[in-house]
């Protein structure tokens, strides 16, 4: 019979190690998801910041930003899955 710590451990290997920097970062919206206040807002303040980047408003500019973010957003998706 094995005992509950030794389960937990098999369904979560990962539990113990903390997230790489990048994939936190990425995951978190550039940290706005740690805000205490707000952080949906924060979340579309980011948002913006990123669209205000010259040359951004140019719509295949926008559109390859767009296609690479979601991309990244599901391979960092994942990598959170498997940690929590």
């Amino acid at each position: 019979m094995e005992s509950t710590s030794d389960t937990s451990a098999q369904l979560n290997p990962n539990s113990r190690t903390p997230l790489p920097f990048p994939i936190r970062f990425i995951a978190t919206g550039f940290f706005a998801g740690y805000s205490p206040i707000i952080p949906g807002t924060a979340g579309s303040l980011v948002g913006l910041a990123l669209y205000l980047i010259p040359g951004m408003e140019n719509s295949l500019i926008l559109g390859i930003v767009s296609i690479i973010g979601f991309i990244l957003g599901g391979i960092v998706s994942a990598q959170m899955e498997q940690h929590f």
